[in-house]
């Protein structure tokens, strides 16, 4: 899959190394244009809003005051929104729905393969979402489905079937079927020790 040829990209990265990685995989390929790039969320606001690139690829462990989803949530309320890609060394399952919320349509692991960031970049051009495999394994140990994991999360938030079922979009007996499955899954006598569970295991945040 391929992106629109000439989709303009801003890289928001503090490492040195990975800052200079990014500006060169980018770079060699003919259909991104690298419009920019800067090392703090701060700076990374007001070159969103100068040159309104249609992605912008953020590290969530910035430099500055503000972190990469405060930055992606400002991002995503600006008038002419880019599609957000989270380029991200942390690695625990509940980055994805913290990313997510933030505005993220893509979250990606920087220890994955250059081709999986590649992948990423196409997809988010396109507008289609994008997580990389790492995100599940640990949910997948326990044999957690994404689904099953992201029922979890919302209920570490507190919240109950109903609200779970409209966060997404799903019908209620269908939550209390993903809650019983986490409940036997976990091997959890009840909601709250289920999520102690995930908490635990880092299954969520």
């Amino acid at each position: 899959m391929l992106a629109v040829v000439g989709t303009t990209i801003l890289i928001v990265e503090d490492h040195p190394a990975t800052f200079l990685g990014l500006r060169a995989y980018i770079g060699a390929r003919a259909e991104y244009e690298d419009v920019g790039a800067v090392t703090s969320g701060e700076d990374a606001l007001v070159r969103a809003r100068e040159l309104t690139p249609q992605l912008v690829c953020l590290d969530l462990a910035l430099a500055g005051e503000l972190d990469g989803f405060e930055v992606c949530e400002r991002l995503s309320a600006l008038p002419a929104p880019p599609r957000v890609v989270v380029y991200t060394g942390q690695e625990e399952p509940g980055i994805v729905t913290r990313a997510r919320e933030a505005g993220a349509l893509a979250v990606v692991a920087k220890s994955e393969r250059h081709s999986e960031f590649g992948r990423a970049l196409s997809l988010a051009a396109a507008g289609k979402p994008y997580t990389s495999p790492v995100f599940a394994r640990a949910a997948a140990v326990r044999g957690l489905t994404e689904r099953q994991r992201r029922v979890l999360e919302l209920m570490a938030l507190g919240l109950d079937n109903r609200e779970i079922a409209q966060r997404m979009g799903l019908g209620t007996e269908t939550i209390k079927t993903h809650v019983r499955a986490v409940l036997k899954k976990l091997e959890a006598n009840h909601r709250t020790h289920a999520v102690a569970i995930g908490l635990r295991d880092r299954f969520i945040e």
